[in-house]
């Protein structure tokens, strides 16, 4: 019976003590957490669009560590002949609770832009032209490039030798536009977050269209174009 309350009185000091330790360490802030939606090809010829979208964020998000946010990516095919593809990516939207969206070409932007607007949702579409742009959703122009451009080995070595690297494959311009985008992003969000009032997906909306210039990326200099059309020049 002594050893029983010698071993509760043990248990009741250290509980006390972790109680204590706790109130003089309160737990840093959470970080936010930001859901990235992609919409692309994934499962046809065209899957490999998708693969460098995905893997070519996941690289620069590995290159901005930041503990005020923590990025997650999910995938969704597109099914740019399915009927139900709007319902289908509004589940998707809803089951990831997805705040922001990337989409690719044209075949889609109007669809995801839809879905966007309904839930006020940022969504960038890259390769498209800017015929369903508002305050929610940008239009990424990628200059001239053919679809799926093999990306320049004299121009991108260390981009392309660092995707190699991971995934053992070349990267096409989707990736480094995705890339680009995606330090776009990161740089707003952390923008955002620096200012006293609570964040919002809408206060990175305003702080993108209130951009003129952005740092240059891997397809060169970023601007914005009528404001709502992210678009690299040079």
């Amino acid at each position: 019976m002594n050893f029983f309350r010698k071993g509760l009185g043990i248990l009741c000091t250290i509980i006390t003590t972790m109680n204590s330790v706790h109130a003089l360490n309160p737990s840093q802030p959470q970080p936010e957490k930001i859901n990235i939606g992609i919409y692309a090809p994934f499962s046809s010829d065209s899957a490999y669009i998708g693969r460098n979208m995905l893997g070519a964020m996941e690289i620069a998000r590995a290159q901005m560590p930041s503990a005020k946010v923590r990025y997650t990516f999910y995938t969704l095919d597109s099914a740019t002949s399915s009927k139900s593809a709007a319902e289908v990516l509004q589940k998707f939207v809803m089951a990831h609770k997805i705040n922001i969206l990337m989409s690719e070409g044209d075949q889609n932007a109007v669809l995801v832009a839809n879905v966007a607007k309904k839930n006020k949702l940022l969504h960038f579409c890259l390769g498209c032209a800017p015929q369903a742009v508002d305050g929610n959703s940008f239009s990424t122009q990628t200059s001239s490039l053919p679809r799926g451009t093999v990306l320049n080995e004299e121009r991108h070595a260390q981009f392309i030798s660092q995707y190699n690297q991971e995934y053992m494959s070349h990267p096409v311009a989707e990736g480094a536009y995705a890339y680009d985008l995606f330090r776009v992003i990161n740089h707003s969000v952390l923008s955002v977050l620096k200012k006293p009032s609570e964040y919002q997906i809408k206060n990175v909306s305003e702080h993108l269209l209130s951009c003129k210039t952005l740092p240059s990326g891997l397809m060169g200099p970023v601007q914005f174009h009528n404001k709502v059309s992210l678009t690299h020049i040079g």
